[in-house]
């Protein structure tokens, strides 16, 4: 049998999903991205696994997510996705900061059954992203080499000399070691 959200972690989660479509950032993220209508050719080569909120909704439904986290992933390459694809300065990645911003703070209220430990460190996680944002470039090229090393799978070489650093796919030795 394979093990899937239990249901008051899929309420929660379903909860969350329906307040962030609420925001007024949100309209960009609602609905999967129709990158061929918008001439957007390039887009499935730069994002490999295309993500949005109401697919998001229907893996919920469908019981698609082993825990919390892996959801979690999931609403976070909504975001990431974005800040991928489009510049800095755009528009669409400031909108996605915003929606970032409101999980965080909406993860931050939201009570946690989980073992203290778990959620201790899942926060660290979301408490990491954040702060990865506000260093200097040298800091983040540190950072990325370190996991390069010893957690490849968390990285994801993109076009354009981009990557994409997958903070639930760090393992806990490498995540406590970019820490220090």
């Amino acid at each position: 049998m394979s093990r899937s959200l239990p249901k008051d972690e899929t309420k929660k989660a379903l909860e969350l999903v329906r307040h962030l479509e609420k925001q007024p950032e949100a309209k960009p993220f609602l609905k999967p991205l129709d990158y061929k209508a918008l001439n957007l050719l390039d887009y499935p080569e730069i994002i490999k696994k295309p993500m949005d909120l109401s697919t998001l909704k229907k893996n919920l439904k469908s019981s698609v997510y082993k825990d919390f986290e892996e959801f979690i992933g999931d609403l976070q390459l909504i975001w990431s996705n974005c800040k991928a694809y489009n510049p800095p300065d755009s528009v669409f990645t400031q909108h996605a900061d915003a929606m970032e911003a409101h999980m965080n703070n909406l993860l931050k209220s939201l009570p946690s059954k989980r073992p203290r430990e778990d959620s201790l460190e899942f926060h660290h996680r979301v408490e990491f992203s954040e702060k990865l944002r506000l260093v200097s470039h040298n800091v983040v090229a540190q950072v990325v080499e370190v996991i390069s090393r010893s957690c490849p799978a968390a990285i994801v070489q993109l076009p354009q000399e981009k990557l994409q650093m997958k903070v639930t796919e760090i393992d806990s030795q490498t995540f406590k070691s970019c820490l220090q």
